[in-house]
């Protein structure tokens, strides 16, 4: 079945993610961006990398909003390769709340 892919935030996400893009927007010049999506393990890994990639350019774009340069920042998506939190032997509410960590984007500032 088709899968849509959004590159923008939610509203939750936005208004979660707000104040700390409006600190990195401040950063000196001499600092870069990185933006590294992660996914659950449900789905497939081409959905997964697709929509990984998609939640790090929602946080460029986002950025680019705030006029900061796009050459100083970049998007990796990892899919589910990365997990933060491992599923192995979780149920139930346990194994959605790993599920829930594992569906993020990491934030890495670097010179």
């Amino acid at each position: 079945f088709p899968v849509t892919i959004h590159e923008e935030l939610s509203d939750f996400a936005a208004k979660e993610a707000m104040p700390i893009l409006q600190i990195l927007q401040k950063t000196d010049r001499k600092y870069f961006l990185s933006f590294e999506g992660h996914t659950d393990d449900v789905g497939g890994d081409d959905v997964n990398w697709a929509l990984s990639s998609a939640r790090g350019v929602a946080l460029l774009n986002k950025m680019r909003e705030l006029n900061v340069p796009q050459e100083r920042m970049s998007v990796a998506g990892f899919g589910s390769s990365r997990p933060k939190f491992s599923i192995d032997g979780k149920v139930g509410d346990a194994l959605e709340q790993a599920r829930a960590a594992n569906r993020r984007v990491v934030i890495r500032v670097y010179q």
